[in-house]
């Protein structure tokens, strides 16, 4: 059986590769990782790494500030980390980080937990719905990038990648007031 799927590239991750995007953490969650707790908001990336492991997803990466990733490294043993470039003030710079992340082999993305707010993580949003092609892994929004959909004026029209979002009430209400719609 073991010869018979290693020939076989996917048979190692055969229960698929998520790419999980906690691109602007703040700092509270280097210190509850320094600190060993996960149960402040900000350890929401933890959590969900910790969460697609027990689902059954064979491959998880964390994608991170690259001055986070060695913390990230150290603590998270369900997934791998991916560090991606800061700007001048350490905020994930959207572009090279996309490019990295793209570049990656995954079958779906999640991009929401952990993510802190602004224009940089509006714009990475932004740029990971819209869909590089045909192909294009499915997305999963969550916590902030539901918040910074909602600023986008009509987010979901023309070529994006299938999208999963995941409002609690606040957030709808949210995305539907950005809609226009009352």
């Amino acid at each position: 059986w073991a010869q018979a799927h290693s020939a076989n590239p996917r048979a190692q991750h055969a229960a698929g590769r998520a790419m999980l995007c906690a691109t602007l953490v703040t700092q509270p969650l280097a210190q509850a990782i320094v600190g060993d707790m996960a149960t402040d908001v900000d350890g929401a990336a933890l959590l969900t790494c910790r969460a697609a492991g027990r689902a059954g997803v064979g491959l998880v990466t964390l994608a991170v500030p690259e001055s986070l990733q060695p913390l990230f490294a150290a603590k998270v043993v369900e997934a791998t980390t991916m560090a991606l470039p800061e700007d001048d003030v350490e905020e994930v710079d959207p572009e090279p980080a996309l490019a990295r992340i793209l570049d990656h082999e995954h079958d779906a993305i999640v991009v929401g937990p952990g993510l802190r707010p602004g224009l940089a993580t509006t714009e990475l949003v932004r740029e990971l719905i819209a869909a590089p092609g045909d192909d294009a892994a499915p997305i999963v929004l969550d916590a902030e990038a539901l918040r910074s959909i909602a600023t986008m004026d009509g987010w979901w029209l023309g070529d994006r990648r299938p999208a999963v979002l995941t409002p609690h009430a606040g957030e709808f209400a949210r995305l539907r007031a950005g809609s226009g719609h009352e």
